[in-house]
Order: C-alpha cells, then structure tokens, then sequence
C-alpha cells in the first residue's frame, strides 16, 4: 500500500522554509533511508526549492500551483484554508491508500509506521483533541458556541446537528484513507456553508472535525509536532537556510537535528507564564 504525506507551501518564505524543516526531519527520523513505501508529496509555488530532496526519496513528487489554482480553492469566501482539504481532495481522486496532511509548521519525532498501519484500517488522525466546545474553554469557543447553537447550517443535502459533546481537533494533522476522501466533499461543502455565516481562522477545523465525528479519531501528538503558536521560529529558520544555502541535504539534516521547535515552544511558554516583575528581571540581567 502507498503511504502519502502531503504539504502544501506557497506564498511567503516563512511557509517554504517550514516546509523544507519538515522534510529534513523525516530525513533525520530515518537516518536519510525513507521507507520506499511512502511518497513525499509537495503543492507549491516555489518548486526549485524543493529539487535537491528528489535524490534522497524513491517516491518525491513537486505539483507546481499558480495563483489562479489557489484563488480557486480559497473559495467564494477566499477563506486561505479552504486549501488544505481542495489539496487533500485532488491527490486522493488520482491515487489510492493512505495520506497524511501537514501543515507546514509540523515535523515527525519518531517513525510514523504505527499511524500508518491504524489509517489503513480506517482510522482518522488529526494532531490533538482541543476540548468540547461548549465547555466555554477560551473565549473563541464561546463564539462558536453562541453561533453553532442558533445557526442553521445546511451543507449539500444534510443539515449541521450540533450536540453537547461536540469537540474541536486541531486539523494541522489530518490523515485518512483514500477509501474515506469522499468525506471531504462534505468538509469543503460545510467551510462554505460556515464561512459565509461565520467566518473565522478556525473554520476548517470546524468542518474537519464535524464531517469526521463518526469515525475512530487518534491524536498524532505522540508523533508529530505542531508549532503553529511559535511564529518566531520562522525567523530563525529563515537565517538557518540563509546562511547554509550552499549545504547538502545530509549536512542539513545533521544540522537540524538539534533543533526542537517543541523544546522552544515549552520555554516560551514557561516564560509568558511568569509574572510581569520576573519577565522584567529577565530582561534587566539579559537572560
């Protein structure tokens, strides 16, 4: 069975260069020997920057997208991530098996063998469980409480039934198997019916975790990192590909190895934690 991992990067560096990070890490999970059996697959704009991993994979395949392509995914709406699931949708109706979306700002820790094997037998993965919705756990679920509780949401020929326990998964994972892509039909149907209601960042989510309720749900978490509440790590790969754009890829998969977004993630926030005095000692003795 062929196992896909699927990016999507465009648009502004920051995303390229999280992209290529992503990569190298899977390189370094597998000590620069992918498993044959899986194929890297990356939808981008910038395609030259993504040659020099072809070598290193039996299966790497760029799909260069235009503007035009991406406007039309954005939707009527022009919501960004309405991509995500258009990108998942074309791939799935050309090949079979499993996939496995990233987003960019996400890196493998340890061999992925195991979420393979339970997406081949129909099990859904998406990064993390975020809560129940009308548990009121931040005030953007309060929103959405409030909306979903007194919105009627057609998508298609079905209506949106919202119950107590529904809850939000954080879509930055999303793995599946091509015998269950169809759902994503209603996913894109359901973002529009949404956003033009509601229109908020999280939308997708949403969507994702509504069309995917009946099936078995596992978190990635253990095996993934999502960074997508670390946007300075942007600047630090930005410099990290600048000054080593003369490198191979296996040098910069050595050189990435230390690097853990993850450990970052912690510390800042352990330090948004601390109290304004003690930030403000920090700063006063350069720490």
């Amino acid at each position: 069975m062929l196992h896909s991992i699927l990016y999507l990067a465009y648009g502004d560096i920051g995303y390229i260069n999280e992209c290529r990070f992503s990569i190298l890490k899977y390189l370094s999970v597998y000590n620069l020997k992918p498993p044959p059996d899986t194929a890297i697959i990356v939808y981008t704009d910038t395609p030259a920057l993504f040659e020099n991993f072809i070598p290193f994979f039996r299966q790497f395949t760029i799909i260069e997208i235009s503007k035009e392509q991406l406007n039309a995914w954005y939707g009527k709406w022009k919501y960004i991530h309405r991509a995500k699931p258009e990108v998942i949708k074309d791939y799935a109706s050309k090949n079979e098996g499993t996939i496995l979306f990233l987003d960019t700002d996400t890196y493998i820790t340890k061999p992925i063998d195991a979420l393979w094997q339970n997406i081949a037998g129909n099990t859904v993965y998406m990064h993390n469980f975020e809560g129940v919705i009308n548990k009121k756990v931040n005030p953007e679920f309060k929103k959405w409480d409030d909306f979903l509780s007194t919105a009627q949401i057609a998508y298609g020929d079905k209506q949106f039934v919202y119950t107590p326990d529904f809850g939000i998964w954080n879509s930055g994972v999303l793995g599946l198997n091509s015998a269950s892509a169809h759902i994503i039909n209603d996913v894109l149907l359901l973002i529009d019916s949404i956003h033009q209601k509601f229109p908020k960042h999280i939308t997708e989510q949403v969507a994702c975790s509504y069309c995917f309720r009946e099936y078995k749900k596992e978190s990635a978490a253990g095996y993934i990192v999502h960074y997508w509440n670390l946007k300075e790590f942007r600047t630090l790969l930005n410099t990290f590909f600048k000054k080593n754009d003369e490198e191979s890829i296996p040098n910069l998969v050595k050189l990435v190895h230390h690097m853990d977004a993850q450990k970052i993630l912690e510390d800042k926030m352990r330090y948004k934690k601390l109290p304004f005095y003690q930030k403000y000692l920090d700063v006063l003795l350069g720490k």
